[in-house]
């Protein structure tokens, strides 16, 4: 410590001590406190800096002189020791203390910033202290106040978010900034001057300075920002510590944020899935709807579909993939009306869930499975369905997106994206079936994994009107049946619901099914139980049994049309036998008779016109799926037309085009043999058959087997050969 004698003469250097004042005084008074190791102690700094305040310019430097000289140091190492500390009293000092009206009290400005409000323009600054020089960062502050945090970690596909408030100068409030953004989007120069459509004073001249303070004022208040929970879909969560599952985000802080990152609350909004969370009315009116539509079988159906979606997945290991219910009939009758009722009532708001063909791409597709996961959601307008996403209703059923690469922008390098993935319920609807609108690949497949409903979703007697408020009131009592229905799931065995599950499926199971049958009863006894047991959990007052013989009614509908195609066949080859008369094709010329085809024993193929086909499948299918699934099976022998040239009964040429069927494929497949010398239902019977090739040999020793007429072969070789055509 320096000796009190030689400090005073130090002092009284700077000027006579009548001038100095008594603040000054009291400080150098303070100062004879000071020892080498008080620069170390926050308090002592703090004093200091409160000693400081009142004195002129001369007097602070001869306050700093005389701390150097008594602590040991220089005055320019103190200025800096002082510098530091008046910085990080500016950072841990409540930005509340700064604007009295900031609403976020925990949250504080990052070391060497500091903020005001400018006695000009009376707008709240951020401002840095730069070597001796003022920066301004931001003439209207905003500040992160929000990080939104997904569950399962941050990755690159699902990183941290971050949400704002900025002031707003036309009300003179802290507003939050709707959006949310990416750390490396509020953090990089090159892409913040974005934040300008948002409200936020960022442009060229301070972008930099703004994405610096951004990335250091949420490393300094990491533990004082909010921290959202969130997930990205909603389904089934298990806390790996506890093994308990909960279904997110309807328990649980979670949020859902969507890839909008848009988090406006809007009530009619398509994206906002948080609005699904939300009830509204009461319970018993929800009942009360219920009550009045559970003779409704469609209804009960569709409800029991929206009861079922989080059942799928429990029950993944039996079912192994999604359950589709497809609504079809005439429009403007209600079908997606039924569909939305029933999942307002169960879950919420419909609407973010509610998505139409018309236009929809592939991944807008997946992107409403994907985050839908395990809970139902609706396809509106199957009829719409175009040939970009014809094979999506197959894809979605098998419940995974397909591979495709992508750069990862950590590495710079190509890595497999993260695919999406459904096991649900999903609805479909459409002015025809479901299978009629996509890949002939793929529609086949979809009446064994698609349970398809033709019934009208209301009475004939109900109005347009009637229905829209049937779907108000859901909308008005929506939710009410989610929780304790998930609730219960949640505490349920798997492998226990799984037995009860098949044990139901001996309820639908019919003599002489088909195999595409089979595969829809396990599902459908999915449904009943579903729907069987949130009547006891809820209370619903339904008669679950009434579904049994609706659905096995719907099934054995659909599956025995799954056959028609080979109904439809058989039905062209009996129209070609019954108009080629014997050593004539098909048919004969007869006045005032359209050709309909080609038919030549030669061959092994017959041709038949588009307008033949459109008359003998009526309105079984439409003729281009059909045609399609025809190649795709066999029966056609190409994709498309095919052109014949032929010599007419007189002897002149000609040609015709046709769809082109193979004898061979629909001899082997369907055992019906078209080279015919005769139809066999005709009276008159031959004494005796005579062939010429060892195909039509072959072929009617397998005809008259059992009877007593001989078959020959006679080959005839000079006997000329002629094709016609009728």
């Amino acid at each position: 410590m320096v000796a009190r004698n030689e400090f005073l003469t130090d002092v009284r250097d700077t000027g006579p001590m009548d001038q100095r004042s008594s603040d000054f005084l009291k400080a150098l008074k303070f100062v004879e406190t000071l020892e080498s190791t008080s620069l170390d102690d926050d308090r002592c700094l703090d004093k200091i800096l409160e000693f400081e305040k009142p004195l002129n310019a001369d007097e602070r430097l001869s306050y700093w002189a005389a701390i150097a000289k008594q602590t040991g140091i220089s005055q320019e190492e103190l200025l800096g020791v002082l510098k530091d500390f008046r910085m990080t009293q500016m950072s841990t000092k409540p930005i509340q203390q700064h604007f009295s009206g900031f609403p976020y009290p925990k949250l504080h400005l990052p070391f060497g910033y500091t903020a005001r409000m400018n006695a000009k323009t009376k707008l709240p600054e951020i401002i840095l202290y730069d070597k001796k020089k003022t920066v301004v960062v931001s003439n209207v502050a905003a500040f992160p106040i929000r990080m939104y945090i997904p569950k399962a970690k941050a990755t690159l596909d699902h990183p941290e978010l971050y949400q704002l408030t900025r002031y707003n100068p036309g009300t003179g409030l802290w507003e939050e900034v709707p959006q949310v953004f990416k750390k490396s989007y509020l953090c990089y120069a090159g892409s913040i001057h974005n934040l300008a459509d948002t409200g936020i004073s960022v442009g060229s001249a301070n972008a930099s300075e703004l994405a610096k303070f951004f990335q250091l004022f949420i490393d300094t208040n990491a533990k004082n920002l909010e921290i959202v929970e969130t997930v990205h879909k909603f389904g089934w969560v298990t806390n790996k510590s506890t093994g308990e599952k909960t279904f997110a985000p309807f328990f649980g802080s979670y949020t859902v944020v969507p890839a909008s990152g848009d988090m406006t609350e809007k009530e009619e909004a398509a994206g906002d899935f948080e609005l699904v969370k939300k009830k509204a009315g009461n319970r018993n009116e929800a009942v009360a709807m219920v009550q009045e539509m559970k003779e409704n079988k469609v209804f009960l159906t569709m409800l029991a579909g929206m009861f079922a979606g989080p059942v799928v997945y429990l029950l993944r290991e039996h079912l192994q993939e999604s359950i589709g219910i497809d609504l079809s009939g005439k429009t403007s009758k209600g079908k997606t009306s039924v569909q939305k009722i029933a999942f307002n009532l169960v879950y919420g708001n419909a609407n973010p869930f509610t998505r139409s063909w018309e236009g929809a791409t592939p991944n807008g597709i997946w992107g409403i499975a994907g985050i839908a996961n395990h809970l139902p959601f609706i396809l509106d307008d199957s009829h719409l369905i175009r040939k970009h996403t014809a094979n999506m209703p197959h894809a979605l059923i098998n419940g995974f997106q397909g591979d495709k690469m992508q750069v990862n922008k950590a590495t710079n390098e190509l890595s497999l994206r993260e695919r999406k993935t459904v096991m649900t319920v999903m609805f479909f609807n459409g002015e025809v079936q479901l299978s009629e609108q996509t890949l002939i690949s793929n529609s086949r497949g979809l009446l064994g994994r698609v349970i398809m409903v033709r019934a009208l979703p209301f009475p004939e007697t109900f109005t347009s009107e009637q229905v829209k408020a049937y779907v108000r009131r859901s909308y008005l009592n929506r939710g009410h049946f989610r929780d304790d229905w998930l609730t219960h799931l949640s505490k349920l065995d798997p492998e226990a619901t799984v037995d009860l599950v098949m044990e139901l499926t001996k309820l639908f199971e019919v003599a002489d099914a088909s195999s595409l049958y089979g595969r829809l009863t396990s599902k459908a006894a999915t449904l009943y139980w579903s729907l069987k047991e949130a009547n006891e959990v809820l209370g619903l007052g339904l008669e679950p049994d009434i579904l049994i013989p609706f659905l096995i009614e719907q099934m054995t509908t659909t599956t025995t049309n799954g056959d028609i195609n080979e109904e439809i066949v058989r039905d062209i080859v009996e129209h070609v036998k019954q108009h080629s008369a014997q050593e004539e094709t098909f048919h004969p010329f007869t006045p005032n008779r359209l050709r309909e085809g080609y038919n030549s024993s030669e061959d092994d193929f017959f041709l038949v016109k588009r307008t033949c086909l459109e008359k003998i499948v009526k309105e079984r299918r439409k003729i281009e799926p059909l045609l399609d699934e025809l190649h795709n099976e066999g029966y056609l022998t190409q994709k498309g037309s095919r052109k014949v040239n032929y010599k007419t009964r007189e002897g002149s040429s000609s040609s015709t085009t046709g769809y082109s069927f193979s004898k061979k494929f629909i001899r082997d497949k369907l055992g019906i043999y078209l080279e015919m010398p005769f139809d066999a239902t005709s009276a008159q019977k031959p004494d005796i058959v005579l062939t010429e090739s060892r195909t039509e040999f072959e072929t009617a020793k397998q005809f008259y087997a059992g009877s007593d007429i001989p078959v020959i072969r006679t080959p005839q070789a000079d006997r000329q050969k002629r094709r016609t055509k009728v």
